[in-house]
């Protein structure tokens, strides 16, 4: 505690609707797998136990880990969390809207809150370059 660390791999800590109270949510989280298939074979398995546990966190979070949510049902174009002072730790969280058909183009609104203190806007822009290079090799396949 009190000291920055760092991982070569962060993974996802996202929401899950609960099936006995479907206004709450779960916390669920899959460990980081290089094969997208095998990453999504994961997710469905701890996506259900997230769906059916009943509590906030399906497992104990680890420090290797960001926020990620999505709002399906919120198109936008600025999101902000509005506390002053920010997360209470420097982990990545990002918020993925409603995907739009614009043009002929899939827009899908992202916000991502990233703390300067870990991230300069070199990291921040590589981010961004592969969540969109991400997001055209699916519309190839």
């Amino acid at each position: 505690a009190g000291e920055l660390g760092t991982w070569d791999v962060l993974d996802p800590l996202y929401t899950v609707p609960r099936r006995d109270k479907p206004e709450l949510f779960s916390m669920g989280s899959t460990a980081y797998r290089a094969s997208f298939y095998d990453f999504y074979q994961a997710f469905l398995v701890y996506y259900e136990q997230a769906a059916t546990c009943g509590q906030l966190f399906s497992k104990p979070a680890q420090p290797n880990m960001m926020g990620v949510t999505a709002m399906p049902g919120l198109h936008f174009s600025s999101f902000a969390f509005g506390d002053p002072e920010g997360k209470p730790d420097f982990s990545p969280f990002i918020v993925l809207g409603r995907y739009e058909w614009q043009a002929g183009k899939t827009i899908l609104p992202v916000f991502a809150e990233f703390a300067h203190a870990v991230n300069d806007g070199q990291q921040i822009s590589r981010f961004f370059q592969l969540l969109e290079e991400t997001m055209r090799a699916f519309t190839t396949l």
